[in-house]
């Protein structure tokens, strides 16, 4: 399996969750509300006074120096998926965190059955979260980042 192939089966899976969907609002054929890459919010708010409208946006940043390190001295790949929540209401941003946090931010290795394929994911954490208000839009933003630490299934010999 790719490497590329962990990033579709995350984004895959978010697509998945009927509950995470349900938090961000009705989708749409012009707004489908989980997004691989930035789109044009603007144009798919349907009014500044929506209670509940969101956005998740999943992407993959430069992997911090700790991730790095830690992956050069072992033979574990580390990853570190981001995800942006853009909402109307500050609530509806930490209830998607609360959402991601139950999927991705496990207190003991191997706590859930998460593979990408031929990898398992032994350990994951959120590592990073920023809020910032964006003023042109009117929209509340959350960024996080989860470290996760991933092994093959089979090692070779």
């Amino acid at each position: 399996m790719a490497r590329g192939q962990i990033w579709e089966d995350i984004y895959a899976a978010l697509l998945a969750d009927q509950a995470l969907l349900a938090l961000l609002g009705p989708v749409t054929t012009d707004n489908l509300r989980i997004y691989r890459s930035w789109p044009q919010l603007q144009t798919l708010l349907t009014g500044y006074e929506s209670a509940d409208e969101g956005w998740l946006v999943f992407d993959e940043p430069e992997t911090s120096g700790a991730a790095g390190t830690d992956q050069l001295s072992s033979i574990y790949e580390v990853i570190e998926p981001r995800f942006s929540v853009i909402a109307t209401r500050f609530s509806l941003v930490d209830d998607v965190l609360d959402r991601l946090d139950g999927l991705y931010n496990w207190s003991v290795e191997q706590q859930r059955a998460l593979t990408f394929g031929e990898r398992i994911v032994l350990f994951t954490r959120r590592s990073r979260t920023g809020d910032t208000w964006n003023a042109e839009l009117k929209l509340y933003q959350k960024d996080m980042a989860y470290q996760m630490t991933l092994g093959l299934e089979e090692q070779p010999v």
